[in-house]
């Protein structure tokens, strides 16, 4: 958002905004956090101790992150200002309804014609079905569970 835009006099920012920016703050915070634990197990698994490895790992984590981002927040709008749009996404996401609501959103953004959803190791132990080998996943921001 612009500066001008945030200095208009039409912009007010309600509380469900703020307390959406401060989960998303937190979040972001948590995800580079985890991002730097990660190129650290990395780092130690392949005995490599050369900072630049880490600091070049956890930039690619974080451009990800950042596409990520970007490509919920344009869906969100996309789909927020059309009723068609709206309607073509509840339609997605109804088949997928165990999954939370930016985890459809994406989902959507990224294949809207997805029928079932899970994650790899889901597929291959509980459900016995084989993941193909050159197929693309879908990705989705999961937070951190505690």
């Amino acid at each position: 958002m612009d500066k001008a835009d945030k200095d208009s006099v039409w912009y007010k920012p309600t509380e469900k905004a703020k307390e959406y920016r401060a989960f998303e703050r937190e979040m972001r915070n948590k995800m580079y956090a985890e991002i730097a634990e990660r190129c650290g197990e990395y780092d130690r698994k392949h005995k490599n101790r050369d900072f630049r490895t880490i600091r070049r790992c956890a930039k690619r984590m974080a451009a990800k992150y950042q596409l990520i981002t970007e490509l919920y927040r344009r869906t969100g709008v996309a789909v927020a200002k059309n009723p068609q749009a709206w309607q073509s996404f509840l339609s997605a996401a109804c088949r997928n309804y165990k999954c939370r609501f930016d985890e459809q959103l994406l989902i959507y953004a990224q294949r809207p014609d997805a029928v079932a959803v899970a994650q790899l190791e889901t597929w291959n132990k509980r459900f016995k079905r084989w993941v193909n080998k050159d197929s693309k996943g879908i990705a989705v921001v999961r937070p951190e569970r505690s």
